[in-house]
């Protein structure tokens, strides 16, 4: 757990980041422009600190200023919170670089997302890949009453669904599945 987290955000986003810190009991600090120095989140905030004038481009999306305000508070992890820096891949990479923990995705799942095409190609194709996987386990539960195998190679949206589906149905009929695969097991 952190001690301390810096908030890369403002307003009612730095806010619900703030509550969730307090809750945890991590200490909060927080940066603002020019423009946001009496904003509520500023006072509420363990320590508060300026980083810049009123237009975003120079303070909310100055990575720079983001890293150094954290170095400076000593905050271990940035929690971006959304829009803003929040998708920003390079900054995600910056705060490891500085031995700063950026709370969200890492950089690479931000790049594969970032573009539509290439996040649904990838959807498209782990879906399909996990379908198929979900195919293979389900052939040898055929014999419980009720269970049918997926059939194969289903578009990547049925195939998502499909995979929720049957989560679901199978932590319903866990205890009824696990009997079954202990009977056919423990006869080998």
């Amino acid at each position: 757990m952190f001690q301390r987290i810096l908030i890369a955000n403002r307003g009612e986003i730095a806010l619900r980041v703030l509550r969730a810190c307090r809750e945890l009991g991590i200490e909060s600090v927080v940066v603002y422009s020019e423009a946001d120095r009496n904003a509520p989140y500023v006072d509420l905030a363990d320590q508060a600190i300026c980083i810049g004038s009123s237009r975003s481009v120079d303070s909310y999306l100055r990575i720079d200023r983001l890293i150094a305000a954290a170095e400076l508070s000593g905050a271990q992890a940035i929690h971006p919170g959304y829009g803003f820096l929040s998708e920003n891949a390079e900054f995600a990479e910056l705060c490891a670089k500085n031995n700063i923990v950026f709370i969200g995705p890492p950089p690479a799942a931000i790049r594969a997302m970032g573009s539509k095409s290439a996040a649904k190609a990838l959807m498209d194709f782990a879906a399909s890949r996990k379908a198929n996987e979900l195919y293979a386990r389900w052939v040898p539960l055929t014999a419980i009453e009720g269970v049918a195998p997926p059939p194969r190679n289903y578009p990547a949206g049925v195939a998502a669904s499909m995979i929720r589906n049957d989560f679901v149905w199978a932590m319903e009929n866990r205890d009824r599945i696990l009997g079954e695969w202990q009977k056919r097991f423990a006869k080998r």
